[in-house]
C-alpha cells in the first residue's frame, strides 16, 4: 500500500464521515498563505497571489448583510418557467442567492453558480457552517453584480447526515435543472461554477451527463452541459476517492459505485462513478481548474489517493496550489485566487 492507505487506520480522518466529510463545518483559515500554481505542463511553482483568512474582511465590513434567499425577480421567473416546485429559493433550509434586483438589469457577464459540499449549504449559518458568504462577498467587493452570482442548497445542509450522502439521480438533476435555469434567466450563453468539496464531483458529474448508477437504479442524465460552461474551478474535491472511504463500506458516501471508495489497490479503484469520470478528462468546461492544499485535513496525506492527488480534476489546464489551508480555508480564504481563474483564467 502507498502511505496514504497503509497509514489511514480504518478511519483515520474519518471525523469526516458523521460530521466534516466532504463538507464544510466550521473555518480553518490561518494567516496569509502563499498560493502556488502546480501546472499540469510540469513547470515550476511559483507564488501567484496572497489570500488570507480575512481575504475581503476589510469590504465586507462596508457591504451590507447578504441576503439568504433569491431575489423576488429570480423567483418570479422559476414561478413562470414552471419551477417552483423545484423549490430552489430553499428558504430555512439552507437558503439561496441570486437574481436580479430590479427586472430587466442587464447581466453582463458569465453568471457564476457555486455548489457547496456535504453539510454545507448556499448561505452560511449558525457560526459553524459558513456556506459561500465569503466567496460571494469578495465577488461583490470586486465589483462583481448581485445579479451575476448564484447558489443553491443541494443537500439536507445536516451534519448528522452527511454520511447518507452518495452521487444520486435526484441532486445531479437538480443541478443540471439551476445550471440550465440561470443560463436561460440572465440571457448568457455560457455560465460559470465554483464547487468546493462533495461539490465538486456533482457538480462534475452533472455536466458530463450520461448514464450511471445510484441506489435507486440506473439512470441517464442526457447530453453533457461541458458547452455551456466557461469556467469551471474544483476546490478541495475528492476526484479519486477518500482514503478514509477505504474501510468504511458500511457508509453509503463511501460505497464502491456511486461513493468516494478509492480502491482495494492502484489498480481497482476509485468507485464506479469516479473512475467514469476520470476516464473523460477535461469534460468540464472550457476552462477547468483545481484548487488543492496538502493541508487538507479532510482528504488527508497530502491529498494523495493511491499515489494521485485526489484533489486534482482529471486534465485540469491547471492545478493551483494553496498549500496552509484546510479544507474550509480553500472555499473561505481564497477570494482573489478564484476571481483570477474566473475572469483571466490564470491564478
Amino acid at each position: 500500500m502507498t502511505q496514504a492507505l497503509e497509514h489511514g487506520g480504518p478511519l483515520r480522518g474519518v471525523v469526516g464521515l458523521g460530521i466534516l466529510l466532504l463538507g464544510c463545518h466550521g473555518s480553518d483559515a490561518g494567516t496569509d498563505t502563499p498560493v502556488t500554481d502546480a501546472a499540469t505542463d510540469t513547470s515550476t511553482d511559483t507564488a501567484v497571489s496572497t489570500d488570507s483568512a480575512t481575504d475581503g474582511a476589510s469590504e465586507a465590513e462596508a457591504l451590507p448583510p447578504l441576503p439568504a434567499t433569491s431575489t423576488s425577480d429570480f423567483q418570479a421567473w422559476l414561478e413562470k418557467e414552471g419551477l417552483g416546485k423545484e423549490d430552489f429559493v430553499r428558504a430555512g433550509k439552507g437558503g439561496s442567492f441570486g437574481g436580479r434586483l430590479v427586472a430587466g438589469e442587464v447581466v453582463d457577464r458569465a453568471p457564476i453558480v457555486f455548489v457547496h459540499g456535504n453539510s454545507d449549504a448556499a448561505v452560511g449559518r449558525d457560526g459553524t457552517f459558513t456556506g459561500w458568504d465569503a466567496a460571494r462577498r469578495h465577488f461583490l467587493a470586486a465589483g462583481f453584480p448581485s445579479n451575476a452570482l448564484y447558489g443553491i442548497t443541494w443537500g439536507p445542509a445536516d451534519a448528522s447526515k452527511a454520511g447518507d450522502q452518495v452521487h444520486e439521480r435526484v441532486v445531479l438533476t437538480r443541478l443540471r435543472t439551476f445550471f440550465d435555469a440561470v443560463k436561460r434567466y440572465t440571457g448568457r450563453p455560457k455560465i460559470t461554477v465554483i464547487a468546493h468539496s462533495m461539490g465538486v464531483t456533482l457538480s462534475r458529474k452533472a455536466i458530463e451527463g450520461g448514464k450511471g448508477e445510484d441506489p435507486a437504479g440506473a439512470y441517464d442524465l442526457g447530453a453533457g452541459l461541458a458547452a455551456q460552461i466557461d469556467t469551471f474551478v474544483g476546490i478541495a474535491g475528492a476526484n479519486l476517492g477518500l482514503t478514509a472511504c477505504y474501510s468504511a463500506t458500511d457508509q453509503p458516501t463511501c460505497d464502491k459505485r456511486w461513493g468516494f471508495y478509492p480502491g482495494a489497490d492502484a489498480s481497482a479503484g476509485p468507485s464506479t462513478l469516479l473512475a467514469a469520470m476520470a476516464a473523460t478528462p477535461h469534460d468540464e468546461g472550457a476552462y477547468v481548474f483545481s484548487v488543492c492544499s496538502k493541508d487538507d485535513e479532510l482528504l488527508g496525506f497530502d491529498g494523495i489517493v493511491w499515489g494521485k492527488s485526489t484533489c486534482a480534476i482529471p486534465g485540469a489546464d491547471r492545478d493551483v496550489r494553496v498549500d496552509g489551508l484546510g479544507h474550509v480555508a480553500q472555499k473561505d480564504a481564497t477570494g482573489t485566487t478564484l476571481e483570477h481563474l474566473v475572469v483571466t483564467h490564470a491564478p
